[in-house]
């Protein structure tokens, strides 16, 4: 009996694949500081997330807080994220968050958290994923990610740049 039951665990290992954590660690939380004051970084900060069409989730200014809706993202997620890696799937040795889009059916989803925090004439911007690889067949089972950084820099950027442009 306890070679059956092995023998199924090995099958539908094999079958679903075997996850792994992920190899990068969660980036500690750091503010990046803009030489802006403060609400013209908040205006850059939801233009932002409107050109990326970004669903917000919560928004509350007199606490310079902003979250988004969560959002698949693309078939590159491994670029920005690492979802651990499948192994053990005939065929399949890539990232999971590919793995997760391309066998499975599922995909990677991300959501931002953005805080603000005013600083003189500079203000500091805090920029947070949260992302995590879902397995459709699998209802409700869900792999976390990390982020490399990418993400978040690129929200950074796109603020700076916006309160650089000159205002008309």
């Amino acid at each position: 009996m306890k070679r059956l039951g092995l023998a199924t665990m090995l099958i539908l290992t094999a079958c679903y694949g075997f996850q792994l954590d992920p190899s990068l660690k969660p980036l500690p939380p750091q503010f990046v500081y803009v030489h802006a004051p403060a609400q013209r970084v908040w205006d850059a900060l939801v233009a932002t997330l409107a050109d990326r069409r970004l669903e917000i989730g919560n928004i509350n200014r007199d606490s310079w807080f902003v979250t988004t809706q969560g959002v698949r993202m693309p078939s590159d997620a491994s670029d920005y994220v690492d979802c651990g890696r499948e192994s053990l799937v005939p065929g399949w040795n890539g990232f999971a968050a590919e793995a997760y889009d391309a066998m499975h059916g599922g995909g990677v989803w991300l959501k931002y958290t953005v805080r603000l925090q005013p600083a003189g004439d500079s203000t500091g911007v805090l920029v947070q994923t949260s992302s995590e690889a879902e397995d459709v067949p699998k209802v409700g089972d869900y792999q976390h990610c990390v982020s490399n950084g990418k993400l978040e820099a690129s929200i950074v950027e796109a603020i700076t740049t916006a309160v650089r442009t000159p205002q008309p």
